[in-house]
């Protein structure tokens, strides 16, 4: 049998603003801060905090900060 030689490129991307903080924008809401705080906390605005709560979460990766 011949050998077939395959190469195929392979890009990777950071994850969006929601999905890295999603593990602890959920901990922090659920200790009852609000919105603006888990924000002002991990670095983003409202709406990413927002973002991340509201989708669910493909992985079980936690903010790394």
């Amino acid at each position: 049998m011949a050998g077939v030689e395959l190469e195929f490129a392979v890009f990777t991307r950071e994850p969006f603003g929601f999905q890295r903080i999603a593990g602890e924008a959920g901990r922090l809401r659920r200790l009852g801060m609000t919105l603006r705080a888990i924000g002002a906390a991990l670095g983003v605005d409202e709406k990413t905090v927002r973002n991340a709560l509201r989708r669910p979460s493909q992985t079980d990766a936690h903010w790394d900060g």
